[in-house]
């Protein structure tokens, strides 16, 4: 079967929606769609111009990821702020739901389907039956980076910077990064859907604020207005005196 990503579909959010994994939850009250505004006066836009109100969804040129839940694997895609889940067969179009962790997906037709990932690790419910925990298939990144407070993750890899927020809540993808050596330094600069995506990478050794864990390197990341402190690199660095 052939999937067509979906680009541009009308978007509800269901933020009181049923609980995918471990109990329902009430469905909030509905809202009244509001009455369209009357047009007003003036001269009417050119044909070729886009009303000044239009919505516009951001796509995010992130990768597919794929993920093993038990026998089978299953393709996940992000476009925005919707998503794409391939398995069995099928195509289910996602858009996300209010979580404590993680991102929380369920399909567009049928609340009894979601996905819900956190970080390396999904929870797949199709047709209100849970599968086999989930797990994500990926290459090994080049440089992985890790902080706290609130939870996120860098990974460097061939085709960019992949970062993920708010405890894998948020993910960001930035293809193509400029990377920059200097003395006791590197830098990594590109641009993902949502702006600028950097990071800077110091020669020095740095201690997880959660694990206790030394690491080699110390890392600062920005992406918005945010600004992320953490540690990366392999600890084995330090074991075996390897320079920095």
């Amino acid at each position: 079967m052939v999937s067509r990503p979906i680009f541009l579909i009308p978007l509800v959010l269901v933020l009181g929606g049923c609980s995918l994994f471990g109990g329902r939850e009430a469905p909030g009250p509905q809202q009244a769609a509001a009455s369209p505004a009357a047009p007003a006066e003036g001269p009417a836009p050119a044909s070729g111009d886009a009303p000044r109100d239009a919505a516009v969804l951001a796509l995010d040129p992130q990768p597919p990821q794929q993920f093993r839940c038990g026998d089978q694997t299953v393709t996940l895609r992000h476009f925005g702020e919707l998503a794409t889940l391939e398995a069995g067969g099928r195509t289910y179009t996602l858009h996300p739901v209010r979580s404590a962790s993680g991102a929380r997906m369920v399909s567009v037709d049928d609340e009894r389907t979601g996905f819900w990932v956190k970080g390396d690790a999904a929870l797949f419910e199709r047709d209100g039956v849970v599968q086999p925990e989930c797990r994500l298939v990926a290459d090994r990144p080049l440089f992985r980076a890790i902080g706290n407070e609130p939870g996120w993750r860098l990974d460097v890899r061939a085709d960019g910077l992949s970062l993920l927020l708010d405890y894998g809540e948020t993910r960001v993808f930035a293809p193509s990064p400029l990377v920059v050596e200097a003395n006791g330094m590197r830098s990594y600069e590109a641009v993902s859907a949502g702006g600028p995506l950097s990071a800077v990478v110091f020669d020095r050794t740095c201690t997880d604020s959660m694990s206790g864990l030394v690491l080699p390197k110390t890392v600062e990341v920005r992406w918005q207005d945010r600004v992320l402190r953490g540690c990366g690199g392999n600890p084995a660095e330090i074991l075996r005196g390897e320079p920095r």
